[in-house]
């Protein structure tokens, strides 16, 4: 997954630039970005769906091939309607391939390790953040952009290679048989109904609660992984490009850290401690705008970002059944997936209206106003549930359970 989160995260800066030197104007190039995400966030809940019918390695092999070969056909087309259905299938293809992906790890991961693990799949996904951006203009620089596109395909290919060898499904049927029996998969209410409902076969209801806070999370931090280049030139701001290092060295230390502090505080609390740290960190940005406020405000982002996202991702993937888990993920990635999309709309939509300072201002405050609902009306993003049937049901023969670790 690494190796595919590096080769979109060099399309996604490569591709705009590669529309232009096609002749396309910059509102054409910018729906390269929207072809892509709109096809991943339309195919996910399919995806999540047929993850948990048909299996989880399927979908992954077919979806890094439709990957490699969109990848690799980016340098052979230079027809824009064509390079745009290219998109709409490598959109498709990495949800399929990153959605199995996460499903897979869910399956592998004991789940008492759950978060920590998750935190380590994540840290990995920082070296797309750290390598992209200098390959990225390494190759256009000195080479051409059909060379880029065949380094990348390359790499999608060694990541199709390594897909073929590579299976979860014996964790996941035995997570399925150790935790409910028969009876109990058709008794639950996020199980899928006997009476076959589309609402029910897309949706995992007990995992609202984190997913729906994942998404407001992404709509606030949007604004500083979509604009902050934009607002950092708009200040005179200089280095802004130390941001980034900082951000993913900080991530990398927060996964290092986030098993102790979910054992010790639980998992609640450091949700809460994290969307504090979010919200103080992108209010820095806009009311000291200089270089040493930016970069402690990168590091309050990543660790924060750090321990939300495992966190969250674990809890909704935990409250749902071992055979919906898959249909968990994908929801879980949706919400991102919506969340990028929605923010860089409404943050556009405030630089133009009232100004870009105000975009950190209003974003900054979403995570507050999180804390606040989280703290009044005691939200436990659905931990409690979790806790009951760890209680009931420990995984294996550990006989450790999740309530023992994430004290409220």
């Amino acid at each position: 997954m690494t190796l595919t989160r590096i080769c979109t995260q060099v399309q996604t800066i490569s591709m705009p630039l590669y529309f232009q030197h096609l002749g396309a104007s910059i509102t054409v190039a910018g729906l390269s970005m929207t072809a892509f995400t709109i096809a991943a966030m339309l195919f996910r809940p399919f995806v999540g769906a047929l993850l948990d019918q048909r299996g989880r390695k399927p979908l992954l092999i077919i979806g890094l091939f439709l990957y490699a070969l969109s990848t690799f056909a980016y340098g052979l087309v230079t027809m824009i309607p064509l390079l745009i259905v290219l998109r709409i299938i490598h959109g498709a293809s990495f949800s399929a391939s990153s959605t199995s992906t996460s499903a897979m790890i869910t399956d592998i991961l004991p789940e008492k390790h759950m978060t920590q693990g998750l935190a380590y799949y994540g840290m990995f996904g920082t070296l797309s953040i750290a390598l992209a951006p200098s390959m990225t203009l390494y190759f256009i620089d000195h080479a051409t952009y059909t060379t880029l596109f065949s380094v990348t395909s390359g790499l999608s290919v060694v990541a199709l290679l390594i897909s073929l060898v590579v299976t979860s499904e014996r964790s996941r049927l035995s997570k399925i048989a150790e935790h409910q029996s028969r009876a109990e998969l058709e008794t639950r209410t996020d199980s899928i109904p006997a009476k076959y409902s589309i609402w029910n076969s897309f949706i995992v209801r007990k995992a609202f609660s984190p997913v729906l806070t994942m998404l407001s999370i992404t709509i606030a931090t949007s604004a500083v992984t979509v604009f902050l280049p934009t607002y950092s030139r708009a200040v005179g701001i200089p280095g802004i490009g130390l941001f980034y290092l900082v951000q993913a060295a900080a991530l990398a230390a927060s996964s290092i850290v986030i098993g102790h502090l979910s054992k010790k505080w639980g998992a609640v609390m450091v949700i809460r401690c994290s969307l504090l740290a979010l919200g103080s960190s992108i209010m820095v940005i806009s009311l000291c705008p200089t270089l040493w406020a930016i970069l402690l405000a990168a590091a309050l982002f990543g660790f924060a970002n750090g321990l939300l996202m495992p966190e969250l991702n674990a809890l909704a993937v935990l409250s749902a059944a071992p055979n919906r888990r898959g249909q968990a993920s994908a929801m879980f990635y949706l919400a991102l997936d919506i969340g990028i999309g929605t923010g860089a709309a409404v943050w556009g939509w405030v630089s133009d209206t009232i100004g870009i300072q105000w975009i950190y201002i209003i974003a900054g405050c979403l995570p507050f106003i999180l804390l606040l609902v989280s703290v009044l009306c005691r939200i436990d993003y659905n931990l409690g549930s979790v806790q009951a049937e760890q209680q009931v049901r420990p995984y294996g023969n550990e006989g450790t359970t999740l309530a023992a670790q994430s004290k409220e």
